[in-house]
């Protein structure tokens, strides 16, 4: 498997991929803090049942685990299960691509990608069943809470984005396969779609967090979060599930506030959006009693 480190992959695993430091430097000035502050790089060949991987690593820093950086590709998600297929990406990897042909969220929607945002996919194994079933919600508290550290006022609308103020920022998408667990996470540093690329019916428009506060990079970002954010996710698996839940209610957008739900279809509830339920589910407090939901779109009143 792929060793622990910081990796730019320089082999053509899909059409444009391979990147050298110089050619993630060009792409965006986000990325040229990361190569600056990272050096040296250095040119070395990653071996893995058989299978070789060519990249540039980092000589800088030390992790615990592999981050690779892809050129443009057709998503980060796709990328890594292409290498899981190849056995060469052990538990919690990462793979951040520097833009994107065909990201996806939520429902695979398509999902503007430009160079200059965040593009992930973090790689788990398989998580205790009461906490799998809860994989998005919870991969979705454990990043906000370590960007939070960054934008304290960032909130999450259930059950995958983020948001700042009412703009969304970025969103989770989690996948699984067999004994893993694929976690894509966008985030919108310097740009954001216009509201004419949004998806028809978008609640909430597309926003950017520009104003970070730009002394790393998006690698850099990067690395900061997956620590803190694993280290939140032993802290809430060593707890209870309740616990977990009341304090992922603390960061709902619009909780106690009267919201409509338009679901799948064209039907839609009004009620207060009270909180969470044990397995997850969006709890509406309705005239005609308390209703619990697991899909639909929040729309604040």
């Amino acid at each position: 498997m792929i060793e622990k480190g910081i990796h730019i992959l320089a082999d053509e695993l899909e059409p444009g991929a391979a990147v050298t430091p110089d050619d993630l430097s060009r792409a965006h000035p986000l990325w040229g803090l990361d190569v600056q502050s990272l050096a040296p790089w250095v040119h070395r060949r990653q071996s893995f049942g058989g299978e070789h991987l060519d990249c540039w690593t980092s000589e800088a820093v030390e992790i615990a685990w592999p981050v690779l950086v892809s050129g443009p590709c057709g998503s980060s998600m796709d990328l890594a299960w292409r290498l899981v297929a190849q056995n060469a990406l052990p538990p919690w990897s990462s793979i951040l691509a520097v833009s994107q042909q065909c990201g996806r969220g939520q429902t695979r929607r398509h999902w503007n990608s430009p160079s200059g945002n965040l593009y992930a996919a973090w790689l788990w194994p398989r998580l205790p069943e009461q906490w799998t079933r809860l994989a998005s919600l919870l991969a979705g508290y454990i990043l906000c809470k370590a960007l939070q550290v960054y934008v304290p006022d960032l909130r999450m609308k259930w059950p995958n984005d983020l948001l700042h103020g009412d703009a969304k920022v970025g969103g989770v998408l989690v996948e699984e396969r067999k004994d893993l667990l694929l976690v894509g996470f966008g985030l919108n540093l310097s740009s954001a779609p216009s509201q004419q690329d949004m998806r028809a019916g978008a609640v909430a428009p597309a926003g950017h967090l520009s104003s970070l506060g730009q002394d790393f990079g998006i690698l850099g970002l990067w690395l900061r979060l997956i620590t803190a954010a694993y280290g939140e996710l032993e802290r809430i698996q060593a707890g209870e599930l309740g616990q977990f839940l009341r304090s992922m209610e603390e960061l709902l957008a619009w909780r106690g506030s009267r919201v409509r739900i338009r679901e799948t279809g064209e039907g839609e509830r009004l009620g207060i959006l009270i909180g969470l339920s044990e397995d997850g589910g969006l709890r509406l407090a309705e005239d005609a009693g308390e209703q619990v939901l697991y899909s639909g779109t929040i729309i604040p009143l």
